[in-house]
């Protein structure tokens, strides 16, 4: 995967000159090269779908829309992505959603 590649290199790069844009949009990118078909749409959206990275997501997120001016460093965040996004494992049962009584 090409596109995933040179996502995560340039998470690196942004995360190395902490570059908050450009981090926000490499993110982006790997989401979209990671899951194509249902991509996240914002970084609030990414940091619920991730195992881990979460947390270092939602600071880069304030960072970038909070008032007043805050330094972001990115060692933290490319230490929590660095081996790639990993999708949160659902541990939740399938609902019933009451169905199943009408069509035995």
């Amino acid at each position: 995967m090409p596109q995933r590649k040179a996502a995560i290199q340039a998470l690196q790069q942004a995360c190395a000159a902490n570059d908050r844009q450009a981090a926000a949009g490499a993110l982006l990118d790997l989401a979209r090269a990671e899951w194509p078909d249902d991509p996240p749409r914002g970084l609030g959206a990414l940091a619920a779908r991730l195992e881990a990275g979460g947390k270092e997501i939602g600071a880069l997120d304030r960072s970038l829309y909070g008032s007043g001016e805050s330094i972001w460093d990115g060692s933290a965040l490319w230490s929590a992505i660095r081996n790639g996004l990993q999708a949160r494992r659902s541990e939740t049962l399938p609902k019933d959603d009451g169905l199943g009584a009408l069509y035995p």
